[in-house]
């Protein structure tokens, strides 16, 4: 009878401590599910903040090629006009030749 009562004590204790570990390794499941859910949200405003940075990016970049084309552009009229200048003045000149002689 005295042997039972320590092989009981002995169970009881065991579950106890069984018990008492299952807690533990819910209490660190639980830390380690915030702290993932602490990392996922760093890493989603840090990805939030790339995309944001590289839009920016984007949106200079764009602006400085269409500024670019625009005085290319612009040249390019400038350099037909002058062209056309020149051909009009040879074009008179030659008239104004004709006529006097």
């Amino acid at each position: 009878l005295k042997q039972a009562s320590v092989n009981e004590m002995s169970l009881s204790e065991e579950v106890d401590v069984l018990n008492m570990e299952i807690q533990t390794v819910r209490e660190e499941k639980r830390e380690l599910e915030e702290h993932f859910k602490t990392l996922i949200h760093e890493k989603q405003k840090a990805f939030e903040g790339e995309i944001s940075r590289t839009k920016e990016l984007l949106k200079h970049r764009a602006t400085e090629e269409r500024n670019a084309i625009e005085i290319a552009i612009q040249k390019n009229y400038d350099v037909k006009i002058q062209q056309i200048r020149n051909e009009m003045s040879e074009k008179f000149s030659a008239r104004e030749k004709d006529l006097i002689e």
